[in-house]
């Protein structure tokens, strides 16, 4: 039983970091970079993207505003090999989410 109960509790240590990115905080730029493209309308259904974001490829950074009660959280997903970026937007009211570029 103990066997068991240490395999399934590895099995999902596992399978949380598979799916983990590595997360930076935002700097200046970064912020601006994501608040430019949501001013300036960018985030719009004909820029949507269904790329598969992997961890490997990609580091990424929040941006959340607290002051904001909307329920928006933006990630900003920068390619490691290229100067290839996409923004996620979470809504945080039904648990969705939509990725739109590439910038």
């Amino acid at each position: 039983m103990d066997i068991m109960r240490n395999f399934l509790i590895f099995s999902f240590i596992i399978s949380f970091n598979s799916y983990s990115f590595e997360l930076v905080k935002c700097n200046e730029s970064e912020v601006e970079f994501i608040l430019n493209k949501l001013n300036t309308s960018k985030l719009i259904k004909e820029n949507e993207s269904t790329v598969k974001l992997t961890k490997k490829n990609y580091i990424m950074c929040n941006l959340n505003n607290p002051i904001l009660l909307d329920g928006l959280a933006y990630s900003l997903y920068k390619h490691k090999n290229s100067k290839l970026q996409y923004i996620t937007v979470h809504n945080g009211l039904d648990g969705s989410s939509k990725t739109y570029g590439p910038f």
